[in-house]
């Protein structure tokens, strides 16, 4: 008969349930503290590319450098922003693993090589009016051919477009060149990119076509040629368009040009300057319905089923000339693509009739329950004025139109009679030499209506915009298929869920425990700041050899010295603090748990052992 020794039995057990336990408790320490995984088992598939970003890739065959620059000590500093960079980074990998993508990741170290390397590469750093300096979260894009661009910093608030704003820019260096789009506007300002110390700041269209990959040049609306390497020419609220530049623009199209010609019935841009309507005269309507296109430069259009919400006369109404054109309202093509709402703004409209070698396409219309109203009567009125005027006409109308392919001469001959210029003119084209494009849109203020951007809270650069209606998007949409820039766009979608581990939680404790105390010293820094700022704004000659002015400067400047080592000792301590949770929490997951735990199973043990004995003894006790 088999004899079993039961205490070397539970012993072994017991030793064997100890290691699993201590197992389990260094494992359930990993899971809570950094409790994420590789691959992506999320719902909403955050860290997956979309289909037009692995198509893009697929077909990328030029090598795209990306450095990714954090803040090594960012975790301690802001565990949520932390916790965002660990979202890019997990992205970027899988940039990396889809396409030819060469991707560092850069630790930055204030005062150290790292930090002038991500300056120079035009990365900045964050600045959340907390104290907290030198936080870095960037990336920079190049190429083999040395071109390099930038996401200054990785604003969570992008999160739903940040892979549209990652493929955008390798889908920018990756191509050898960028596409050309001269602008024709007598409202607003074009840097001269050759030209710096010329300078005047551009306006936001302008800033924002630069960033998302086009040279920007401007055009002077009396040129009699437009140079062919001008990928797409905007012409922008045209203003009695001369003959020279009307020439211009029929031989740009013949050869194959693509323009696109903004107009506008009410501009609102105009009206705030002027303070009145005036008449609006393009001089342009010849030259439009020689295509076939009847443009009424005096009517405004609007929408009773699509339009915004305004206040007006103390109440909210439905204002009908503020028209948001969404769903089947657009038409499905790419311009339109992932677009999902377009603001039309005191907008007019087209009509058009078929005409040989063109092509129409109806890009954007109203709903059936529109009306017009005439654009001189558009002042300050009050809702109820409006709408007497107003008239409801419960017809469709078209917003935006695209004419492709063959255009026909608009001249005959060259209408110039300077022979001096014509000999330095380009020679006459009398036929279409290429299929052309020619987009019409009734509204001009879509480039400069503030809708289009929503500023985020930072003052970083023109980065910090998020689409709040598809104005900008649909703008560069245009652009993009214009031109023929092979850029790439991406659809929104909600990619980033906040991860509450165990990391992120002790490092937002530890920041929270010293949160007033840090918003005390910024407040007092800002104090001393804004004195500084006030004393060199008011000092004046006599001032300079003011003793009692000199000594207040220093005071403050020994102050502000004083203040911002307050801050290093604050982060610091906080740093401290984040180390003390993570080792308390360490102990007692390791440690104090597993012990508790065998001590417990140890005391099950002793207790089997008794039960086993006693009926050991009972059974002895039995057979006698």
């Amino acid at each position: 008969m088999l004899k079993v020794n039961v205490k070397k039995v539970g012993e072994f057990s017991a030793l064997v349930l100890s290691g699993i336990i201590f197992l389990l408790a260094f494992n359930l320490l990993f899971f809570l503290m950094f409790g994420d995984f590789n691959v992506d088992l999320t719902k909403d598939k955050r860290f997956s590319l979309s289909d037009d970003t692995i198509e893009f890739l697929d077909n990328n065959e030029n090598l795209v450098n990306i450095r990714f620059y954090v803040s090594k000590d960012l975790q301690a500093k802001n565990p949520k922003l932390n916790e965002y960079a660990e979202y890019i980074r997990k992205v970027l990998v899988e940039y990396k693993n889809k396409g030819n993508i060469d991707l560092t990741m850069v630790d930055v170290v204030p005062f150290e090589n790292s930090q002038a390397e991500a300056e120079r590469a035009g990365i900045k750093p964050f600045d959340f009016g907390d104290g907290i300096e030198y936080q870095y979260l960037g990336a920079s894009f190049s190429n083999v051919y040395g071109r390099t661009m930038s996401i200054p910093n990785f604003y969570p608030e992008r999160k739903d477009i940040v892979e549209d704003d990652i493929t955008r820019l390798i889908s920018i260096v990756s191509q050898k060149r960028r596409p050309t789009l001269g602008v024709v506007s007598s409202l607003f300002n074009v840097a001269d990119e050759n030209n710096p110390t010329k300078n005047s700041a551009d306006w936001p269209f302008i800033s924002n076509m630069k960033a998302l990959g086009y040279k920007v040049v401007s055009i002077r609306d009396t040129t009699p040629v437009i140079d062919e390497n001008i990928d797409a020419l905007l012409v922008l609220y045209p203003l009695n368009i001369n003959t020279a530049f009307t020439y211009a623009l029929d031989q740009y199209l013949l050869k194959g040009g693509s323009v696109v010609m903004m107009f506008d019935a009410f501009s609102e841009e105009r009206f705030r300057d002027l303070d009145k309507y005036y008449g609006y005269r393009s001089g342009m309507l010849e030259f439009l319905k020689k295509h076939g296109v009847l443009y009424y430069e005096d009517l405004l259009v609007g929408d009773a089923s699509s339009c915004r919400d305004v206040v007006m006369d103390a109440k909210k109404v439905k204002y009908p000339l503020k028209i948001d054109i969404t769903g089947k309202m657009l038409a499905n093509h790419p311009i339109n693509k992932n677009i999902d709402k377009v603001f039309y703004n005191h907008g007019s409209y087209f009509k058009h009739n078929k005409t040989d070698g063109l092509v129409a396409s109806v890009i954007a219309k109203t709903t059936n329950s529109s009306g017009l109203m005439l654009a001189e009567k558009m002042t300050d009125l009050g809702y109820e004025d409006l709408l007497k005027n107003y008239l409801y006409t419960d017809e469709e109308y078209t917003l935006a139109l695209l004419l492709e392919g063959e255009f026909r001469p608009y001249y005959p001959y060259p209408p110039i009679n300077d022979e001096e210029l014509l000999t330095r003119l380009p020679l006459y084209i009398g036929k279409a030499q290429k299929p052309g494009k020619l987009l019409l849109i009734g509204d001009a203020d879509i480039v400069n209506e503030s809708l289009w951007n929503a500023n985020v809270g930072v003052k970083n650069g023109i980065y910090d915009i998020t689409y709040s209606s598809g104005n900008l998007r649909f703008l560069r949409n245009i652009f993009d298929y214009m031109s023929g820039s092979g850029f790439t766009n991406v659809k929104r979608k909600n990619t980033f869920e906040q991860n509450n581990n165990l990391v992120n939680v002790f490092a937002e404790m530890s920041v929270d425990y010293f949160k007033d105390k840090r918003q005390e010293i910024s407040q007092r820094l800002t104090k001393i700041k804004e004195q500084k700022f006030s004393l060199e704004e008011t000092k004046s000659d006599v001032d300079l050899l003011s003793i009692k002015k000199i000594k207040g400067k220093e005071q403050l400047m020994r102050d502000e010295i004083e203040l911002n080592n307050d801050i290093k000792k604050v982060t610091y301590l906080t740093g401290e603090k984040y180390k003390f949770f993570m080792s308390a929490f360490s102990v007692l997951v390791i440690v104090i748990i597993p012990l508790l735990m065998g001590l417990s199973a140890f005391g099950i043990y002793v207790m089997y052992n008794r039960m086993m004995v006693k009926k050991a003894k009972e059974y002895v006790d039995d057979k006698k």
